[in-house]
């Protein structure tokens, strides 16, 4: 990688979370600003507990430890992040390309993964290669998957930190205010059936905040 070798990725995750971004390097604009604004929002991914990885598809070695002088000469941030080197062999055997064929590879590998502590994806987000990603989607996605990791909840369409969560299903009537003590309401509808069941907000910006354990 763009920061030496990493034996295993499982123990560079080190039980964290992990957002994890496949780009193709060859003379690719729309990577070089997403990795610069994947800098621009590191304290954001710190502070949620969030490694980032890259794993830089289809370039050669020189290409690749050419590629951070890119990118801070188009955004002006210097990334701290790991890009990881690859053949395309990687991203073929961790099924991070749909195809060993360069340009349907390359209109399907333009990805990002959340992996959760136990290294399982959580969520996948997938961009046709034109198409930049949005950072403030990439955030709200992971905010949305730590309350249904921590809570049992879901979010609405469009849902923003701090508006109402949807109960998980799972969540029964008579543990629900045990542990949603903000109060439920449940939504009348024609079905009759109360399936969608609203809370305010069980995390704040204080329960957001899981500090990266230390570089060992």
């Amino acid at each position: 990688s763009t920061q030496g070798m990493i034996g295993s990725l499982r123990e560079a995750f080190d039980g964290s979370w992990v957002l994890c971004v496949t780009e193709w390097c060859l003379e690719n604009g729309v990577g070089t600003t997403e990795l610069g604004e994947l800098e621009r929002l590191r304290g954001e991914f710190e502070e949620r507990g969030v490694r980032i990885y890259v794993i830089g598809v289809g370039c050669s070695r020189e290409k690749i430890e050419a590629w951070p002088a890119d990118i801070h000469a188009a955004t002006g941030y210097n990334i701290t992040f790991p890009i990881i080197i690859d053949d395309g062999a990687l991203a073929d055997e961790l099924g991070l390309s749909a195809s060993a064929d360069h340009r349907r590879a390359m209109d399907n590998s333009h990805r990002l993964y959340f992996l959760g502590p136990d290294s399982r994806v959580r969520l996948i987000l997938t961009y046709p290669f034109s198409t930049g990603f949005s950072s403030f989607e990439i955030l709200r996605c992971f905010d949305s998957l730590l309350r249904a990791e921590k809570c049992e909840a879901a979010t609405p369409v469009n849902w923003v930190p701090g508006r109402d969560v949807i109960l998980m299903p799972d969540v029964d009537n008579a543990d629900s205010l045990r542990k949603f003590p903000a109060g439920v309401r449940s939504v009348e509808l024609p079905s009759g059936r109360a399936y969608l069941r609203l809370s305010p907000d069980p995390l704040g910006p204080e329960d957001l905040l899981h500090p990266l354990p230390p570089e060992s």
